[in-house]
């Protein structure tokens, strides 16, 4: 045999060999999708917790936001009364008128 066909058979082996290897380092389809439906199986649940969470949490928030507008509205009336009783005070035109004011706020006369 001659040096070229010598070099015929290393090259045709280390062609082989690359093959070989290329072929083995790279994963299968198989092995690829079995790993990414596992993990997308994972992510799903991941998320279906997360979004309960969520939802509770927001379900939470808006409970809070319906007792804070029914406190608000009760005080926006309060206030509205108050302001109607402001109104409705006049200036005592007898002495009489002012002892009964004080007694009201709580003071009784001395005598």
């Amino acid at each position: 045999m001659g040096i070229k066909q010598v070099l015929y058979v290393v090259a045709a082996i280390l062609l082989v060999c690359l093959i070989a290897w290329g072929a083995n380092s790279y994963p299968r389809k198989g092995v690829v999708d079995d790993i990414l439906k596992a993990r997308e199986g994972e992510i799903k649940t991941e998320y279906a917790a997360t979004i309960k969470q969520k939802d509770e949490s927001i379900a939470k928030l808006n409970k809070e936001i319906g007792d804070i507008n029914i406190r608000l509205v009760a005080r926006d009336q309060e206030i509205l009364m108050l302001k109607a009783k402001r109104t409705a005070i006049k200036k005592p035109q007898t002495p009489q008128d002012t002892v009964e004011a004080f007694t009201a706020l709580g003071y009784p006369p001395v005598k």
